[in-house]
């Protein structure tokens, strides 16, 4: 017991010293936070990835891919309704009847596993793209960040209240964590500028190498 009353005591020194030294000024943590003061930035990130050309880009290509996979399995639902049409041409249980089930079996297998495969394919490709945009977006914001200063950047929505009729909506705005905040502490459009520059100079690199051209 008189172990803990010690060190509560020597507790209660300790702050009141503290205490007196920021009152004081001169202690050193404060002296270092006086060198140091906060800066806060805000980012829409659902608004970069709107924005930001590479994004655009690359889900352009994803969809591209997966046209020419839709395609792909329409053929292959087409071949297994003619073999459907076909398999009620011959009686049940005759020699050309367990041929043609048979193939029907491998192709409606065949074309079940590509579906499956080229979902979870689909999936995965999606979120690398995300995940490959969130880094760029995340190196850009810490680049901005050390260049301007700034000491924390925090994620928030620029969509206004105002006019939305959508209940869901609605509730997502009231529980936005932003309040209010000053222009010059959203860093949005300052980001997307950096990132579609960048991505303009090297989508032009490869043609401009090629043309011998000195590049910028």
């Amino acid at each position: 017991m008189k172990k803990l009353v010690v060190k509560a005591t020597v507790f209660v020194l300790f702050a009141g010293l503290v205490s007196s030294a920021v009152v004081r000024g001169d202690g050193n943590a404060s002296r270092a936070v006086d060198a140091s003061p906060h800066k806060i930035g805000l980012i829409d990130m659902a608004r970069v990835f709107k924005n930001y050309k590479k994004f655009e880009a690359m889900r352009d290509e994803l969809k591209g891919e997966l046209t020419k996979s839709e395609e792909k399995f329409k053929l292959m639902t087409e071949q297994i309704k003619k073999e459907q049409v076909e398999l009620k041409g011959y009686k049940e249980g005759s020699e050309e009847y367990s041929r043609v089930e048979k193939t029907l079996l491998t192709h409606t297998t065949q074309a079940e596993a590509f579906r499956k495969g080229q979902q979870r394919d689909l999936i995965r490709k999606e979120a690398q793209i995300y995940k490959t945009i969130y880094l760029e977006v995340s190196d850009a914001v810490e680049k901005y960040a050390q260049h301007f200063s700034f000491t924390l950047v925090l994620r928030f929505s620029a969509d206004e209240l105002n006019g939305q009729e959508n209940p869901e909506d609605v509730m997502r705005g009231l529980n936005k964590q932003v309040v209010y905040y000053r222009p010059s502490e959203d860093i949005t459009n300052a980001i997307c500028e950096f990132l579609n520059r960048r991505y303009a100079r090297m989508a032009a690199a490869p043609a401009t190498e090629g043309n011998g051209a000195a590049r910028q």
